[in-house]
């Protein structure tokens, strides 16, 4: 009993720890970033939109006793000082979060309202949008649930923020691009812009979806021997179901870079001319937004922040 209360009483720590620490950080780049000239502000932990709708401690201790289901969502907002409308919504690769792909994406789109979302489930120390099983076998009710989940949280966004659904761009990377291609397929009325990094179909049985208002950028790296030939199958998949999708396959591994935002930028151009404006990296370090945070107690988290890149999907 007396160890059990240890082990409780631990658990409760490390939850407060987590939020003090997402508190510190944001206050530390508020006094960082003010000092440039920009604003941020930081919200105190809040729940918004709550999804709670994950597996029972008993299906938790079955399925794997390295896995760790979070009940809400975090994300974080970034507004810039003159938005044009535009909103992309960023979803992460395995140990990511939701801040992972702000660098790649603010130049691409400097007067957009970027949205980054982190994936609710903890495994081996990794943060991910559903159970991997092996490196390319992964649990088909976790990539259901995950996608129907974050497809309530986003709405639940727009509806409160009232942003316009139809100028959404999402963009996926890896284990988020997965799930992202699960999305069109199952809500193709919400996804009509998507940008899929380093993907592979990942159920056993993909949904048909109605995919003629979809258009999609697919970038694979050909050096990324274990998830590269699984890429020309999605994109396959896609244009069966009547989207417009343009495929890369560039001389890359796994991690994403440079030539990533290259491609991206050229492909945004092409779909609206006039939502892409040139900045110079001077004026990239001194671009002027703020930023919206909301942090959540969680009972466990990645051990560290990762890059753009990472081992596994």
């Amino acid at each position: 009993m007396t160890k059990r209360l240890i082990v409780v009483y631990i658990a409760f720590l490390s939850t407060l720890s987590v939020t003090w620490a997402g508190s510190a950080d944001c206050a530390d780049q508020a006094s960082d970033v003010a000092s440039k000239g920009a604003v941020i502000t930081c919200a105190r932990p809040e729940i918004f939109n709550t999804v709670s709708d994950g597996p029972g401690k008993k299906d938790k201790m079955k399925k794997d006793r390295n896995i760790i289901y979070q009940e809400h969502f975090r994300y974080q907002i970034e507004h810039p000082a003159n938005p044009s409308g535009e909103i992309v919504v960023l979803l992460h690769g395995s140990g990511g979060d939701e801040t992972t792909l702000f660098p790649l994406s603010r130049p691409i789109w400097p007067r957009a309202t970027l949205i980054g979302v982190r994936g609710r489930i903890v495994q081996n120390g990794e943060t991910r949008w559903y159970r991997k099983i092996t490196p390319i076998r992964f649990d088909q009710k976790d990539i259901k649930r995950e996608t129907d989940a974050l497809v309530r949280f986003l709405t639940g966004i727009a509806d409160e923020k009232q942003y316009d659904t139809s100028r959404i761009t999402f963009v996926g990377y890896s284990n988020g691009a997965n799930l992202l291609a699960v999305m069109m397929m199952e809500h193709p009325d919400l996804v009509r812009r998507a940008v899929l990094m380093r993907s592979m179909p990942v159920l056993d049985k993909m949904p048909a979806g109605d995919l003629r208002k979809a258009r999609i950028l697919t970038i694979s790296g050909k050096d990324d021997v274990l998830y590269s030939p699984f890429a020309p199958a999605l994109s396959s998949l896609l244009r069966m179901n009547g989207a417009r999708v343009e495929s890369h396959m560039i001389e890359e591994n796994h991690m994403i870079g440079e030539n990533d935002a290259r491609i991206i930028t050229r492909w945004v151009g092409n779909q609206n001319p006039d939502s892409i404006s040139a900045i110079s990296p001077q004026k990239q370090q001194d671009w002027k937004h703020k930023r919206q945070y909301s942090v959540l107690p969680d009972t466990a988290l990645p051990s560290s922040a990762a890059a753009c890149h990472y081992k596994n999907r």
